[in-house]
């Protein structure tokens, strides 16, 4: 067996362990999902409760931060603490809900950031984004749009994202986030467990990027995240 696949095997195990382990104290944690307006980074067409709000570690090195101005405005944020090429990477979003009925709900917004990549010199740009999605008690399923501009040109690519959520119990979830990027001729695949507590959250998961023109994967990765939730209306 591969390295690779040993890994991989590894860490699922690692995921169902903890996941059982959550389970034998249920009543420490509440049904809801702090986290339901993200998949893993990306946004789903659930807001955050007015003065909610989560600090997140996205690989454990990455901080960001997602508040809930009004129940129907969220504002989320982060940066990298390191350089990559040189440049501190960093984004920022505002996501307003455009409609909620019956489980449909739609989100609007903007977002800025330099994570163009290395071919583009790591230049800021400005983004438009939608979510569409359906949302119940024990799931919900997410697609969403995007485009940009930026200060030398209008970005080429169209950005797709398709994903969502299951409960399996009041709080353990199985997420999983997709993204189909025309200009980068290679799409992102990701699966994983969510499990959260009365403040804290984790997950576990894989990342898998295929190369260019093919659905062979070229990188596969772990992600791990931990989040803290916080009311400021207490």
């Amino acid at each position: 067996m591969s390295l690779r696949k040993s890994f991989l095997i590894g860490l699922l195990s690692l995921c169902s362990s903890v996941g059982v382990s959550f389970a034998q104290s249920d009543s420490l944690h509440p049904s809801t999902d702090p986290n339901a307006f993200r998949l893993f980074m990306a946004p789903t067409s659930v807001t955050l409760p007015a003065n909610n709000g989560t600090i997140q570690l996205a690989e454990l090195s990455i901080p960001c931060i997602n508040y809930g101005v009004i129940d129907e405005l969220i504002v989320r944020g982060g940066f990298t603490p390191f350089t990559i090429s040189s440049h501190v990477l960093y984004y920022g979003m505002a996501g307003l809900e455009i409609f909620n009925y019956s489980g449909f709900s739609g989100v609007g917004g903007l977002a800025i950031t330099n994570m163009t990549g290395e071919s583009r010199g790591w230049e800021g740009s400005l983004y438009g984004f939608g979510v569409i999605g359906y949302t119940t008690s024990k799931f919900g399923v997410y697609s969403g749009f995007g485009g940009g501009y930026s200060a030398s040109r209008e970005s080429s690519s169209a950005i797709f994202m398709v994903g969502g959520i299951y409960d399996i119990s009041n709080h353990n979830a199985i997420v999983t986030e997709n993204w189909f990027i025309s200009e980068s001729e290679s799409d992102g695949f990701s699966i994983g467990l969510r499990i959260w507590g009365k403040v804290l959250a984790g997950e576990f998961g894989i990342l898998a990027i295929t190369k260019p023109h093919s659905w062979e994967f070229q990188t596969v990765a772990p992600w791990v995240s931990l989040s803290y939730h916080f009311d400021t209306s207490d």
